[in-house]
C-alpha cells in the first residue's frame, strides 16, 4: 500500500466513523475516528493528500467529542481545525461552504460556554457567506442554515430584535421542508423550529406557536433515541416547551412532564459538560413553578441547591451566571414569601444585584434585572418597613419601564409590578395621586397584552386590586363594580386546573364581601362562601396561600355571624382565625391583625356562653399581640 492509499484509508476510516458517531455515542469508536485523522493529518505535512479535506473531517471529530464530553480542549481543537482548513480551502472549492457551516457551528458552541460577542458575530458571518455560496439548490444548504438560525435565536435573545425572530422562524421553516421524514439532520430543524416558535409565543401568547413547538419537539426527541449523541439538546427544547405549555394551561401534567424530561437531560450531561449548567437551570426553574402550583417546599428546596450548584460551576465571566443569580434570586424569594424568613429575602436581594452589577446598562436585559430587583425590595418594605426601600423600588421599577421596549414580552410585567409598588407608597402615605397613577400604569399593562397571552390574567388581577383599594378609599361604588367585574374575567380566563386559579378565587370572594359590607346583599355573601370552598377544594393542604384562604373565610363567617347571629357561624370564625395563625410565620404582616380579631371573637363568645377558656385564651393573645 502506497502513502496516498494509507492516507485514504485513514480519512475513510475516520469519515465513517463521524457518521456512526453522529447518531449514535461511541467514545471508544469516536476516539479512534480522531486518533486516525490526526495520523492522517501527519501524512499531508508530507504532502500526502488532501489537507483541507483531513482537517475538516478532524474538525468534525473533534467537535463530537465536545459534545459528548463537554472538554473545552475539544472545542478549541475544531475551531483551529476548521479556521486551517478554511485557508486552505480556495473559495471556489466545493468543500468551502461545508467549512463555513461548520466553523459557524462551533463558534456558536464557543459562544454559549463563554459568551463572547466577537465568537457569534463572526459564525453569522461564515454562515452567511456559506448560505451565498450554496444557493437555494445544494445539498449543504440545510447544514448553513441551522447554525445561522441559531445565531438569529441567540441574538434575539440578547437583543430583542423582533426581525430576528422572525427570520429565524421563516429560517426553520424553510429548513424543516428541506430536511423530511428520513433525513439525519430532520431532529436538528425540528428543534431550531421549536425554538424560535416558543419564543415568538412568549412574545405574542400565540397558542398556535405554542402548539407547533410541542409537536415539533416531541417529533424531534423521538428522532433522538437514548444512545444519541445530540439526545440532551432534544430533551432541553421538549422541557421548556412543557413548561411553556404549563404556564398557559396551569396544568401540573405538563410540568411533571416537563421535570421528567430534565432531569432526563441532567443525567445524560457529565457534570463537567458546559449543557449541565443549562440542564441544572432549567430544571430548577420548572421546580419553581411546580411549587407555585402545589406548594411543596422540598421542590422548591432542590431547586435552591440546584442554582447554587450552577453558580458554583460558572466563573463571573460565565453567559449563563446572570441568569443563575436571577434565578436564584427568585427562589429564594418564593421561600421567604412561604417561610417569612428574611434571610432568604436579604439572600435573594443580595443575588438580584449582583445579577444587575453583571449587566450593562447597554445591555437589552439590563430593565429585567432592575425589575428583579424591584420586587425583592417590595418585598422587603412589607416586611421591614423602611421607606427607602420602597423608593428604591418604585425608581428601579419606572426606569425598567422606560428600558423596556413598547412590544417587549416583559414589559407588562414590569408595569403591573410598578403599579404594585406605587400602591404599596398609597396605603403607607394615603397619597391618592400614587393610587390613581397606579391604576392608570396598571391599564396600560392590560392594554399591552392581548387576551390569550398568559400574563394577561396578572394584569387584569393587579388593576382590579388597584380598582378595589380606591373603592376602599374614596368610598366610590363604580370602583367596586369595575374591580368585580375584572376579577369575575380573570376567573373565566384561568381555566379549572390552573396553579393561580384559588389565588383569584380569593381575591374575588373577598371583593364580594366589600360589596356584601356596602350594600348587603345576600348573594354576594353565598357566592363568596362558595368561591372560598372551591379554593379549599383545590389547593393543596401544605400551600402557602390556605393561610390566607382560612383568614378570608373567618370574614365571611364573622359577616353572617353579624347578619344572622348564628354561634355556628361564630365557631366557624373563630376556628379558621386559629387554623390561619397556625400556618402564618411569626413575621407575617396578616398575623397581628388576625390575632386581635381572634381575641375580639373570644370575647364576643365568652359574653355569649360564659365560657372562662375563652377569656383566657383572648388574654393570652393579648400579651401575644403586645410582645410583638
Amino acid at each position: 500500500m502506497n502513502e496516498h492509499e494509507a492516507w485514504k484509508d485513514l480519512t475513510d476510516r475516520g469519515r465513517e466513523l463521524i457518521n456512526r458517531c453522529a447518531t449514535h455515542s461511541d467514545k471508544a469508536a469516536l476516539h479512534e475516528a480522531v486518533n486516525c485523522l490526526q495520523e492522517a493529518v501527519m501524512m499531508t505535512s508530507k504532502g500526502v493528500g488532501d489537507a483541507g479535506e483531513t482537517l475538516n473531517l478532524l474538525g468534525k471529530a473533534h467537535l463530537l467529542c465536545f459534545h459528548q464530553s463537554g472538554h473545552g480542549a475539544d472545542l478549541e481543537g475544531a475551531v483551529d481545525n476548521f479556521q486551517e482548513a478554511l485557508s486552505l480551502i480556495p473559495p471556489g472549492h466545493s468543500a468551502h461552504a461545508d467549512i463555513l457551516s461548520s466553523l459557524a457551528s462551533t463558534l456558536c458552541n464557543r459562544f454559549s460556554q463563554r459568551g463572547d460577542r466577537q465568537d457569534l458575530d463572526n459564525a453569522m458571518t461564515h454562515c452567511q457567506k456559506a448560505l451565498e455560496i450554496a444557493g437555494n439548490d445544494n445539498p449543504i444548504r440545510p447544514f448553513a442554515l441551522a447554525p445561522f438560525i441559531f445565531v438569529l435565536i441567540t441574538r434575539f435573545a440578547l437583543s430583542g430584535d423582533r426581525t430576528d425572530l422572525e427570520e429565524a422562524v421563516v429560517s426553520s421553516q424553510a429548513l424543516m421542508e428541506r430536511t423530511p421524514t428520513g433525513d439525519p439532520n430532520r431532529s436538528t430543524a425540528l428543534m431550531n423550529v421549536s425554538l424560535a416558535l416558543l419564543y415568538r409565543f412568549n412574545m405574542d401568547g400565540n397558542r398556535l406557536d405554542l402548539g407547533q413547538a410541542i409537536v415539533n419537539s416531541q417529533e424531534a426527541l423521538e428522532l433522538t433515541p437514548p444512545c444519541h449523541p445530540y439526545r440532551y439538546a432534544n430533551l432541553n427544547t421538549r422541557a421548556r416547551a412543557l413548561s411553556a405549555l404549563f404556564s398557559a394551561s396551569g396544568s401540573p401534567t405538563e410540568l411533571d412532564r416537563a421535570i421528567a424530561v430534565n432531569q432526563e437531560a441532567l443525567e445524560l450531561t457529565p457534570l463537567d459538560h458546559p449543557t449541565h449548567l443549562l440542564s441544572l437551570a432549567t430544571l430548577s426553574a420548572a421546580l419553581v413553578l411546580r411549587f407555585y402550583s402545589v406548594g411543596n417546599i422540598s421542590d422548591l428546596d432542590q431547586a435552591i441547591i440546584m442554582r447554587q450548584e450552577a453558580l458554583a460551576m460558572s466563573p463571573t465571566s460565565h453567559p449563563s451566571r446572570v441568569n443563575n443569580l436571577s434565578g436564584l434570586g427568585e427562589a429564594l424569594s418564593a421561600r421567604f414569601r412561604l417561610t417569612g424568613d428574611l434571610f432568604d429575602l436579604e439572600s435573594a436581594l443580595i443575588n438580584h444585584r449582583s445579577a444587575l452589577e453583571l449587566v450593562p446598562l447597554s445591555n437589552p436585559d439590563y430593565f429585567s434585572q432592575l425589575s428583579n430587583v424591584s420586587g425583592a425590595l417590595s418585598a422587603r418594605f412589607e416586611q421591614v418597613g423602611d421607606r427607602a426601600d420602597l423608593e428604591e423600588a418604585i425608581s428601579f421599577a419606572k426606569t425598567a419601564v422606560e428600558l423596556a421596549p413598547v412590544g417587549h414580552v416583559n414589559r407588562s410585567v414590569i408595569l403591573v409590578q410598578l403599579s404594585s409598588a406605587l400602591q404599596a407608597r398609597f396605603h403607607k402615605d394615603g397619597n391618592i395621586s400614587d393610587l390613581d397613577q397606579a391604576i392608570n400604569v396598571g391599564q396600560e399593562a392590560l392594554e399591552a397584552t392581548l387576551p390569550d397571552h398568559p400574563t394577561h390574567s396578572s394584569s387584569l388581577a393587579n388593576i382590579a386590586g388597584a380598582s378595589l383599594t380606591r373603592f376602599r378609599r374614596t368610598g366610590n361604588q363604580s370602583d367596586l363594580e369595575d374591580s368585580i367585574k375584572k376579577f369575575q374575567g380573570v376567573i373565566k380566563i384561568v381555566p379549572l386546573g390552573h396553579h393561580l386559579r384559588p389565588t383569584h378565587l380569593l381575591n374575588l370572594a373577598n371583593t364580594l364581601l366589600d360589596r356584601f359590607t356596602s350594600v348587603s346583599a345576600r348573594a354576594d355573601l353565598d357566592q363568596a362562601f362558595e368561591l372560598l370552598e372551591e379554593a379549599f377544594d383545590i389547593i393543596p393542604a401544605h400551600h402557602s396561600l390556605r393561610a390566607t384562604l382560612f383568614s378570608s373565610m373567618a370574614g365571611a363567617f364573622i359577616h353572617r355571624f353579624n347578619l344572622l347571629r348564628s354561634h355556628s357561624d361564630l365557631d366557624a370564625a373563630i376556628s379558621n382565625l386559629r387554623s390561619s395563625l397556625s400556618l402564618f410565620p411569626p413575621s407575617h404582616p396578616s398575623r397581628l391583625g388576625n390575632l386581635n380579631s381572634l381575641t375580639a371573637l373570644l370575647r364576643i363568645r365568652f359574653t355569649l356562653n360564659g365560657n372562662q377558656e375563652d377569656l383566657n385564651e383572648a388574654n393570652r393573645n393579648d400579651e401575644s399581640a403586645l410582645g410583638a
